[in-house]
């Protein structure tokens, strides 16, 4: 009889406790103690197959009494699976070995289940404020939609208003000429500038005509929009040397004060039992003034307005200018549904 020949087999030290098996690792995570460490991989079999694979070896040896691990195939019962490994282990450990085990996996899962709550959350509330963003949009878009096709017979001639309004503008900044007389009758004449809302269905009105303000437009919606304009040609800030700050310019000062004083009254009035409340809430103040100003008065009237929002807000000639046309570009795509008017 030929006996064979037993080949011993030797534990080789290592610096890589896993040795590549001939399932693909493709994500893995470890856990270590003391003595020993335990990987947790998402696999792939050489067939394509995924499953996750679980070894468990000690620190400072490869992988020999457990290098195959096991292996759990996509599709089994996880669920099942996890709960009688964790009941059998903590009969064995016990009966065996005399250790309790103390496994707050339901804690962790718990703060798992927490955490993605949280995540799903947060999502949901930045999808709703989306949506509320969205949904606002579309009602302003619906709304100046309806006022636009009230207005599509009128484009030609709301068109060259605004051309004439620009060239007043233009001749103001350029020759440095106070046109505020201009400008303040050209507005009124076309409050479309300002937002079809200030032209459809809305009636100017003046709360107190001792405080003289320029123009209080009580919209469609009964919003009230109150305004000062001051000439094209001024600036709303100036320095007082090449090197110091902006400071803000006296007509701008004015101008805020007298919206200040008027608002404030439309709030009195509005609290007021007597006979002649004007039930005034929340009223919207503008100040307008300043055209092709430069980027450090640009910058500057944005800190203002970061300040004074949301009852007052500051603002150009250029920015009446891209609204006007804004409002055109409405009135002009509900032309071309309505072809016919």
């Amino acid at each position: 009889m030929v006996r064979k020949k037993k080949t011993k087999t030797r534990m080789v030290k290592g610096t890589n406790t896993f040795r590549k098996q001939a399932i693909a690792e493709l994500e893995s995570d470890i856990w270590v103690d003391d003595n020993f460490v335990s990987q947790i991989s998402l696999g792939q079999s050489s067939g394509g197959r995924e499953g996750i694979k679980i070894r468990t070896a000690k620190k400072t040896w490869r992988f020999n009494e457990h290098r195959y691990g096991i292996w759990l195939p996509k599709g089994m019962n996880l669920s099942g699976w996890i709960k009688w490994v964790l009941l059998s282990i903590k009969k064995y450990s016990k009966k065996f070995w005399g250790a309790d085990i103390d496994v707050d996996i339901l804690e962790e899962e718990v703060g798992i289940y927490k955490n993605q709550v949280k995540t799903l959350e947060e999502k949901l509330e930045e999808i709703k404020s989306k949506l509320k963003d969205t949904e606002e949009l579309l009602k302003i878009q619906q709304e100046d939609r309806e006022r636009a096709e009230k207005l599509i017979s009128r484009i030609e001639e709301y068109e060259k208003a605004l051309a004439e309004f620009i060239v007043i503008l233009d001749d103001s900044s350029k020759n440095d000429e106070l046109k505020e007389k201009e400008v303040k009758q050209k507005i009124k004449e076309n409050r479309w500038f300002l937002g079809l809302e200030c032209e459809i269905g809305a009636t100017e009105k003046q709360v107190d005509i001792q405080t003289a303000i320029d123009l209080h437009i009580l919209t469609d919606f009964n919003q009230d929009k109150v305004f000062e304009f001051k000439s094209p040609n001024l600036q709303p800030f100036y320095r007082k040397s090449d090197t110091t700050r902006l400071y803000i310019k006296s007509e701008l000062g004015e101008a805020m004060h007298q919206l200040i004083i008027y608002l404030r009254k439309t709030n009195l009035y509005s609290s007021s039992k007597e006979e002649g409340v004007y039930g005034i809430r929340g009223p919207s103040g503008y100040v307008v003034m300043g055209y092709k100003i430069n980027q450090a008065q640009q910058d500057s009237l944005k800190d203002w307005n970061f300040h004074l929002r949301p009852h007052i807000l500051l603002l150009t000639y250029d920015d009446v200018i891209v609204h006007a046309k804004r409002q055109l570009e409405n009135i002009k795509s509900v032309r071309k549904v309505i072809p016919h008017v």
